[in-house]
């Protein structure tokens, strides 16, 4: 049996409840006096406790974006994950945009089914 994961305030960033930042971002390349291209990413960084719990339930959830977050999202400097969902030559803004609510969407899923498992299994750690 794995080790339960540590809930607290330190793992999920904020007091009680799962804390994550998504973020689209431009990058503009510029050769001599003008813009040769521009790049769009769209990433986050998770809260640990988040990938944890999702880990340790993940056949129980058994959702894809969830496997997808599971198995794309790596170790970031600040002792959560990073994950990359978008990263590209974009012919307009739009396109990244609709990745950046998507993934904002999907960021919001995993919180939830985070708190209803925090609730159920580890609520004991956070009084």
């Amino acid at each position: 049996m794995r080790k339960k994961p540590e809930i607290s305030e330190a793992t999920l960033w904020t007091e009680d409840l799962p804390y994550s930042q998504a973020y689209l971002t431009r990058e503009i390349r510029i050769v001599g006096d003008e813009v040769s291209r521009v790049f769009y990413y769209v990433h986050a960084d998770i809260n640990p406790a988040t990938f944890e719990i999702l880990s340790r339930h993940r056949k129980e959830i058994n959702k894809d974006f969830v496997d997808d977050f599971l198995d794309q999202a790596k170790p970031g400097p600040d002792g959560g994950y990073q994950w990359a969902v978008y990263g590209r030559e974009a012919i307009d803004e739009e396109e990244a945009r609709e990745f950046e609510e998507g993934l904002t969407k999907r960021i919001t899923e995993m919180h939830k089914i985070v708190s209803q498992l925090i609730e159920k299994h580890y609520n004991d750690q956070l009084k």
